[in-house]
């Protein structure tokens, strides 16, 4: 076991530790009876570790400048005094501790343990470790007493105990974490041997090419480097590197040493779903991890090659040229973004994976911007020292407008705009890039057939909804150059025409399209493949098209002879294929899966449809928000894998 050797606060309550043995179960139990203490909570634990010893260790880990604390667990308190009751199984106990706290925080804080038989009772002491600022906070994300009933979910330490942050206090924890942020920090195993001489000529060279009379360019090495804030001293005065100067002037070496996980991984994959085929999951993969400054343009040069060109013949030229679908400042934006937006405190490499359709860049850390604010003006860094640098060496830009260019630039160029998903509870973001003409031929014939006189706009806005699954505001006019009071009654046009449906309120408002439609006795139907009201007919109902006679039965004689078989007392494999037939089409609602196969909605949610999400079969349509109040589920490329698979089975 190891222990460390930490100065306490408040020497006067408490002493200073020299030794392990200052934190003994015994020595804790000495000071307790001196009178309370802020830093030590004693619980009996007889029954297990319960909500409210997570909670202590909660408060502990997030308190500012108490160092940390000590539970003394197997005491309990009589009177004035604090007497040992023992813990009857010391393994299990502990086990249950680290257990539970790695899954009930958000960010796990570092504990120690320590065991020790005093009066004949096992006692067992917890010393748990301050996070640092820039981890703060801790969030407990389980349930108290078995209900959600929560505040915010993060708990600091008071003299008189623990108590759950309101949002003052928890604004508290915020500001000091924006004041001293983890790219700010230093690794303890590190020294200015892990900087790289001729990276930081490079950025010399970079540097110099922008801006030839930077001062920056006249200072030593040391200097420059401390000006970028890519060094700092310690409490020694010896310079040391910081995380943001090794992620952008580190040696190879350095980086696989102290941060393996700044790693990107580009990806190769036929298909237009992950793992679409087990047996050939992918074609080709790359592992990158060096410095940023070199890192981007190695990165930036073999996304491009990968990108299918087009022909064009530019005005004034007689040869022709081969340019890429996607714009190379396109590629550039979405790679920057990518690392400079990153939390490299998640331990997770960021993914470029090259679909056979479309370009994703999924990396850790979810967009501190509103995704639906994405491409107005103003930026918010999560690493502004790293951002700084990239916009010094104009890899990057710092107004907000990097979202915005890339739309304008992919409009121009015919293509469908990138769609941005930012997952809050999983701490990700990803951006997808098509590599498909939103005006092809494909899209014309598509049009075509949908048989129904529309303007250009409105043509527009129905291959922007085909393309990207929905279509907003801000899109549409991305494309259009129309105002907002002219989207707004083109949207209201196509939805009055049943082409468009409206989904979200305000500025979360989007457009999905009726169904993939076809013309059938000149009327506007969906395809085969979608669901069907069984006697054609649609009536409006909260901005929805629904059946008039409320019962919705799939067109597709296969999954419709299987829920006209469902019995009573169907196997979760029956129901689930039912569902994923189902929510393949479209996305579902909880409500709408049950009207179908004629179950109880909570049954159904709880019994079937939670399961599949867990097992990624299925996904929330509304990710940032579980509690939306149109939330339905969609299928996931694993849900689709698995439909195919299993369907045969109970045909």
């Amino acid at each position: 076991m190891v222990f460390l050797l930490i100065p306490l606060r408040d020497q006067g309550a408490f002493g200073t530790i020299t030794d392990m043995n200052d934190w003994s179960p015994q020595k804790l139990l000495n000071l307790l009876k001196n009178g309370e203490n802020s830093r030590i909570e004693a619980k009996p634990c007889t029954e297990g570790v319960g909500d409210s010893c997570l909670q202590t260790i909660c408060a502990f880990a997030n308190e500012p400048g108490l160092g940390g604390g000590y539970i003394l667990l197997g005491v309990r308190e009589k009177g004035t005094r604090f007497v040992p009751v023992g813990i009857a199984d010391i393994d299990k106990i502990q086990n249950d501790i680290f257990s539970k706290v790695k899954n009930a925080f958000g960010i796990v804080p570092k504990i120690q343990t320590a065991v020790e038989c005093v009066e004949g009772k096992q006692l067992l002491a917890l010393h748990v470790k301050e996070l640092e600022h820039s981890r703060k906070p801790c969030e407990f994300i389980g349930k108290i007493d078995g209900r959600n009933k929560r505040i915010t979910g993060v708990w600091r330490r008071h003299l008189n105990g623990d108590y759950e942050c309101d949002i003052k206090a928890l604004s508290d924890l915020i500001y000091e974490r924006g004041n001293s942020g983890f790219e700010e920090s230093v690794f303890p195993d590190s020294d200015m041997s892990d900087i790289d001489e001729e990276v930081v000529s490079r950025y010399r060279i970079l540097r110099g090419r922008v801006r030839p009379d930077a001062f920056e360019l006249t200072l030593s090495d040391e200097e420059l480097l401390r000006t970028v804030s890519a060094v700092k001293k310690d409490c020694n005065g010896k310079l040391v590197p910081t995380v943001a100067g090794i992620l952008l002037f580190g040696k190879k070496a350095a980086l696989r040493r102290l941060i393996p996980a700044a790693r990107v991984d580009y990806i190769r994959i036929s298909g237009d779903e992950w793992l679409e085929n087990p047996e050939k999951r992918f074609e080709y993969t790359s592992d990158f991890l060096e410095p940023l400054l070199l890192l981007l343009p190695r990165l930036e040069a073999m996304v491009m090659d990968d990108i299918p060109r087009k022909f064009a013949l530019r005005d004034g030229q007689l040869q022709r040229e081969d340019v890429p679908i996607l714009p190379q400042k396109v590629v550039r934006e979405a790679l920057v973004n990518a690392l400079m937006h990153r939390d490299y405190r998640d331990n997770r490499p960021s993914q470029i994976l090259r679909f056979r359709g479309r370009l994703e860049v999924a990396n850790a850390g979810r967009s501190l911007k509103s995704v639906h604010l994405l491409g107005e003006t103003g930026s918010v860094l999560r690493n502004p020292k790293i951002a700084s640098v990239l916009y010094d060496l104009q890899f990057a830009e710092t107004k907000g407008s990097g979202i915005g260019l890339m739309r304008t630039l992919l409009s121009r160029s015919g293509m469908s705009t990138p769609e941005f998903c930012s997952d809050i509870h999983g701490n990700e973001f990803r951006a997808k890039y098509f590599l498909h003409h939103l005006f092809g031929e494909e899209q014309f014939a598509w049009l075509q057939r949908l048989n129904v006189k529309l303007s250009g706009e409105e043509a527009k806005a129905l291959l922007l909804a085909k393309a990207n699954g929905s279509v907003c505001s801000s899109m549409l006019r991305e494309h259009s150059g129309l105002d907002i009071l002219r989207v707004s009654r083109l949207f209201s046009r196509l939805c009055k025409k049943g082409l468009l449906i409206k989904h979200g309120k305000s500025i979360r408002t989007y457009y999905v399209l009726a169904g993939t439609m076809r013309i059938e006795n000149d009327k506007l139907v969906p395809e085969n493949d979608k669901l069907v009201p069984e006697n054609d007919k649609l009536v409006p109902e909260n901005d929805k098209l629904v059946p008039k006679n409320d019962k919705l039965v799939p067109e597709n004689d296969k999954l419709s002879v299987n829920i006209a078989g469902l019995g009573k007392r169907s196997t979760f494999e029956e129901l689930s294929v039912l569902v994923l037939g189902l929510c393949a089409s479209s996305p579902k609602t909880p409500a709408e899966l049950a009207r179908m196969l004629c179950r109880r909605r909570r049954s159904l949610k709880a019994g079937v449809i939670k399961p599949l999400r867990m097992k990624g079969f299925l996904e929330y349509l509304y990710p940032e928000k579980e509690n939306h109040p149109r939330q339905a589920y969609q299928i996931t490329g694993l849900g689709i894998a698995y439909y195919k698979q299993h369907s045969r089975e109970h045909t």
